[in-house]
C-alpha cells in the first residue's frame, strides 16, 4: 500500500489502471456514480463503449 502512499491501518478507494497507474484514490467511500464516470472518461474504456 505504501507504493500508492497509504499508511496502514486506513481506509482508502483506489481505482488502478490497466497500466498500473494510480486513477483516483480518496479516504473515503465514492459514490459509484463517481466512481462509474471516471472509469468512462479513461481511454480504453472509451475505445470499448465505441466498439459496442
Amino acid at each position: 500500500m505504501q507504493h500508492i502512499g497509504l499508511k496502514l491501518p486506513s481506509f482508502c478507494v483506489a481505482l488502478i489502471g490497466k497500466d498500473g497507474g494510480v486513477k483516483e484514490k480518496s479516504r473515503h467511500p465514492m459514490q459509484p456514480a463517481h466512481l462509474f464516470g471516471t472509469v468512462d472518461k479513461m481511454a480504453m474504456r472509451r475505445e470499448e463503449m465505441r466498439r459496442k
